[in-house]
This record gives C-alpha cells, structure tokens and sequence, in this order.
C-alpha cells in the first residue's frame, strides 16, 4: 500500500513539474485557512470537526493550476441521535493529509481598466469558479470509545492510506494580490477504519467532506518583487 500511494504522488507530481517547465515563469499563490469537516463511517452519521490547511498553487496558465495542499483535521462523531444510539460508540480521529490537485478555471468575471492602489491599470477577474481533483495520502490515528464491554475495535489496521479529492470552489479576488476562496471537497478513501471501526456487515469504505475558507496572496517568484 505505501509503495502505491508513493508512485502515486511521484507520478502525478512529476507530470505537474514537466508541464510548469513548459511554461513561462507563471504567478504562485499561497492560501492559508480552515472550515469544519465531517468523517462519514461506521460510528455516528457525518459528525462535525475542526480543519486547518496551507496550500499552494501554481498557475499553469490563466484557467489550470496545480495545488499541493496540506490539511490537518479531527474527525468527532458518535452514536447519540442514530438507529445505533443503543451501541453508544464514539471516536475522535486526528488526520493530517497531503494532496496534489488540478484545479481548472471554467468561468470568470474580468475588469479591464481596473486600477490598483498604486494606479498600475490591471486585467484582474474580480470572481474566478473552479473544478478540481487530485490524488494524495492521509496518516490518521482513530480514538474509537465505548460505554459498554462488549465492543469489538480492531487495532489491527493500517493507519496510512490513499486519499482521492474532488469538489467545487470560488475564489473572489480584493486585487492582484489577495483573494477569498471558499470550496467544498469529497475525499475518497482506501480505508473503513478512519473512525476506528469497520463491522462485518460494512461494505465501503469510508469518506469525508471539507468545507474550507481561506485567504490568499499571489505573486510571482524570483522576479525580484512581491
């Protein structure tokens, strides 16, 4: 499995190296922010917790970019409100995950003429809507909890596993530099065990959403200016 998810990463980052080289010095961007996230598993029913991420990105061109994305994130859920409330389960999951994606630009609002605060004429879209999808790995260490005995948690599991994301964002530009972004992502996952705990009767594995907010700041690197 960890020789997998590391061609994986080595492939996909790889391609995304090649392809900037082909271009001409293009404009980073870097994001910092956080947003709940909720585990869907086999305790409780998509509990809510906390996630806090620092990303990058580099523009391809004008509508594809590529991101490499670090998230640090508690997954908290149990049985009270479900048809399990009787099991009363709970679990608390720490998960650090490390992705590359694809973003792709497929609408966009534009101000000729606009000019910053220092009178420069800029060509900047005040508001940018994006796709992406990527591939990466998670390292998670699940807590599964039990008020009563007779509880049946393996521990026998691997804690590392590949992570496959995909969702919507928008991204609303102040000027050239700073920017909001809000996006919502699903994470596909190789693993049942994100919440501790994978019964015999379970037939998928388990996934989670992001729901991030975060602000930005883009530049172009090496040109002797920020």
């Amino acid at each position: 499995m960890k020789k997998s998810i590391s061609l994986i990463l080595f492939l996909f980052i790889a391609n995304v190296v090649i392809l900037a080289q082909r271009t001409e010095l293009r404009d980073v961007e870097v994001l910092f922010g956080g947003g709940p996230n909720m585990i869907f598993g086999d305790i409780g029913d998509g509990g809510i917790g906390p996630v806090g991420f620092l990303a990058a990105r580099y523009y391809v061109n004008d509508n594809i970019v590529a991101r490499l994305n670090l998230a640090l994130a508690v997954g908290i859920d149990s049985d009270e409100g479900t048809t399990n409330f009787n099991r009363k389960y709970s679990f608390n999951t720490p998960v650090f995950e490390s992705t590359v994606q694809v973003e792709y630009f497929f609408y966009r609002t534009g101000f000729l003429g606009r000019q910053d605060m220092e009178g420069l004429v800029l060509n900047v879209p005040r508001l940018g809507l994006y796709a992406f999808a990527g591939a990466g790995a998670i390292f998670f260490s699940p807590n599964p909890k039990a008020e009563k005995e007779d509880y049946d948690f393996d521990e026998d599991f691997s804690k590392i596993s590949l992570v496959v994301p995909y969702g919507l964002g928008m991204q609303y530009r102040f000027n050239k530099r700073w920017a909001a972004n809000v996006e919502v992502g699903r994470r596909f996952t190789l693993t049942d065990f994100l919440d501790g705990f994978s019964p015999a009767a379970s037939r998928k594995n388990d996934m989670y959403y992001f729901a991030l907010i975060s602000v930005s700041y883009r530049f172009k690197p090496f040109s002797g200016t920020m």
